[in-house]
């Protein structure tokens, strides 16, 4: 049995084409969690092979990462 590999990506006011490319490049080597920080930020958006989560608001960076590790 292989290690499952996680990539716990936080955004704040991404840029659409660039986080999509991102998500394109970790697809198929880790699982892909995104973490959005942006105020107003949609709860949810869909990015193929990326689990998504809206924190609602600017929570910190370490907030995100915890939010995309549980």
């Amino acid at each position: 049995m292989s290690p499952r590999v996680a990539a716990i990506v936080v955004a704040y006011h991404p840029e659409r084409e660039q986080l999509l490319a991102l998500c394109a490049t970790l697809r198929g080597r880790a699982d892909v969690y995104v973490v959005d920080n942006t105020p107003n930020a949609p709860d949810t958006e869909t990015i193929d092979g990326a689990s998504w989560l809206s924190m609602g608001g600017n929570a910190g960076i370490a907030a995100a990462q915890n939010a995309g590790i549980r």
